[in-house]
């Protein structure tokens, strides 16, 4: 009884324990996956324009656009949340604010990223420069810069690190 204890024992010391998933290649995935999939996840029509017809958000495919974000596995419900409030603000807004010319205020940009040229953070984030990192029971924060300064907010759920927010810095 005592030689199979002692086996089990041994066992036991010497399998590798799992690696912990890291939250800064949870990140770097996510942007890889983005940049990969840029072009489908941008042919939502986020917004309704028109030469005659003011801008408005197009909610049908907004709730496209974020399963889409979704299926990447690397978000969570609060970062979806984070934009379901974003596109509701943004039709509050073309609301008291009439417009059918120019880009639509807040989707001149790539609203994921932060940025007019998502093409070079998207190369940067392959190697990026890690400002800060902190990693707090199942809590991280992330700051890089990947041609710009981008903080990630990110949550252990179910032993996978999942982004919540992702906001420029600086």
């Amino acid at each position: 009884m005592k030689k199979y204890f002692f086996l089990l024992l041994l066992i036991g010391c010497t399998t590798p324990k799992q690696q912990q998933p890291d939250p800064l290649q949870t990140v770097k995935n996510f942007i890889i996956w983005y940049g990969t999939n840029y072009q489908e996840a941008n042919s939502f029509g986020l917004v309704n324009q028109g030469d005659s017809a003011f801008y408005s958000v197009n909610f049908e495919e907004t709730e496209k656009y974020l399963a889409y974000l979704k299926s990447s596995g690397f978000v969570s419900d609060e970062f979806l949340s984070g934009f379901r409030k974003k596109f509701s603000e943004a039709q509050i807004n073309f609301e008291k604010d009439p417009m059918n010319e120019g880009p639509p205020l807040g989707f001149d940009y790539d609203i994921v990223l932060h940025t007019q040229e998502p093409d070079l953070v998207i190369e940067k984030a392959k190697n990026p420069t890690i400002i800060f990192s902190s990693i707090r029971d199942n809590e991280a924060t992330i700051s890089l810069d990947v041609e710009m300064k981008l903080e990630f907010k990110l949550t252990l759920i179910d032993g996978n690190w999942k982004i919540n927010r992702i906001d420029p810095t600086e």
